[in-house]
């Protein structure tokens, strides 16, 4: 599925939840490498990090959102809003700055 759709299917209908694959692939188009922490250990194995993040809830005040994996292959439906939420909030950052 084209990452476009998808993101507009996590934001408008997200599914329960969603392979950690598909996830990564999406976190590695719009956030790069440092979207994937390796060697954590532990559940939270994703982020979602932009200064321009902390306008939106939920984000903190560094523009930081951890995200889960259960049991090591999923991500659920909550995270995939949020991720969502933050790719177009910056795809409208970039707008308004593209044209000033």
């Amino acid at each position: 599925m084209n990452q476009k759709l998808l993101i507009e299917k996590w934001l408008n209908n997200a599914p329960i939840d969603e392979s950690v694959d598909v996830v990564k692939s999406v976190l590695l188009r719009f956030f790069g490498s440092d979207a994937i922490c390796k060697g954590t250990g532990d559940s939270h194995q994703l982020r979602v990090k932009h200064p321009a993040l902390r306008d939106l809830p939920g984000f903190g005040q560094f523009g930081h959102l951890s995200i889960p994996v259960t049991g090591g292959r999923r991500v659920k439906g909550y995270y995939l809003r949020r991720i969502a939420q933050a790719i177009k909030h910056l795809e409208e950052i970039e707008k308004e700055e593209k044209g000033k």
